[in-house]
């Protein structure tokens, strides 16, 4: 993804979130939510040399108490290896939550769209 896409996520995201220090933005997460049954959280980073300073804890929860996230019953997250860090805010493992009804994740997965000049 490059720094244009990852802007205009953060741009069509309803909510988002930051943090800057003097030398610029250290941290940034966001989400989409219909705010009433879901919410999907996206693009958690902090910067290499400020991670383990208690930011992106600081972070995540300015993003779960926004309007558009605090009211959603369910919210979503996926990472491949920070579980440890979700954990302590609730977040469970898929494969741990009980189920009603057998679903399967789909995707589709389209080529970036060229920008107009």
């Amino acid at each position: 993804m490059t720094v244009a896409e990852l802007a205009e996520a953060h741009r069509g995201s309803g909510a988002w979130v930051g943090a800057r220090a003097e030398s610029g933005l250290i941290a940034t997460a966001r989400a989409i939510s219909d705010g009433a049954k879901h919410a999907w959280i996206y693009d958690v980073d902090v910067r290499a040399d400020m991670r383990g300073k208690g930011v992106g804890k600081l972070l995540m929860r300015l993003l779960l108490d926004h309007p558009r996230v605090r009211r959603a019953r369910k919210v979503h997250l996926q990472t491949r290896d920070a579980m440890e860090f979700y954990e302590p805010f609730g977040f469970v493992r898929r494969e741990r939550i009980p189920r009603p009804y057998a679903s399967t994740a789909m995707s589709l997965f389209r080529p970036p769209m060229e920008t107009a000049r």
